[in-house]
């Protein structure tokens, strides 16, 4: 049988059937480590994930429930704050603009009866609309429903995040 060159050292072997590519087992060991370190492409998935961790954490040192805030009768002494979707996060086009969030505590969140997410039509039109008109005309006129999304456009959206962040 003709000898063949190990394709991991370079050592000339002669092979045992014309499949053989190494020239023993560590070659061939450490062509399958090299094979499964390859970092592969983030999936949609993680990319995802990725965003929204971004989208939470950017600007939420120094932030307060902006409930509590403006409408004092409303205070409560809650320490959680949590990020807020005003438009719901299967809104692509919105899920990671950071004009669409909304820091609330707990309470002002999901406990309390009067909650964004207990009460959406008072947030949304008597505490929204009211207090961030700006906010809620551009969320208004964005307000288009994109249901899948590219590995690009979250990658663009993480680094418009993090230079807003700046």
């Amino acid at each position: 049988m003709k000898t063949k060159k190990c394709k991991v050292c370079g050592t000339e072997f002669v092979p045992r059937s014309t499949l053989n590519k190494y020239c023993g087992i560590l070659c061939a060991q450490k062509h399958n480590k090299k094979k499964q370190t390859k970092k592969r492409a983030p999936s949609k998935t993680t990319l995802k994930k990725k965003a929204d961790k971004i989208w939470k954490s950017v600007g939420k040192k120094g932030a307060v429930c902006e409930i509590c805030k403006r409408l004092p009768e409303q205070r409560v002494e809650y320490k959680q704050l949590h990020a807020h979707h005003i438009v719901g996060r299967r809104n692509m086009t919105l899920r990671w603009d950071l004009r669409n969030r909304i820091w609330l505590c707990a309470y002002h969140h999901t406990l309390g009866p009067v909650s964004a997410h207990n009460s959406p039509r008072w947030f949304m039109e008597e505490f929204f609309k009211k207090y961030y008109p700006d906010d809620y005309k551009y969320l208004k006129e964005k307000e288009i429903t994109l249901t899948h999304v590219s590995n690009d456009y979250l990658e663009e959206c993480m680094e418009r995040m993090k230079d807003e962040s700046i």
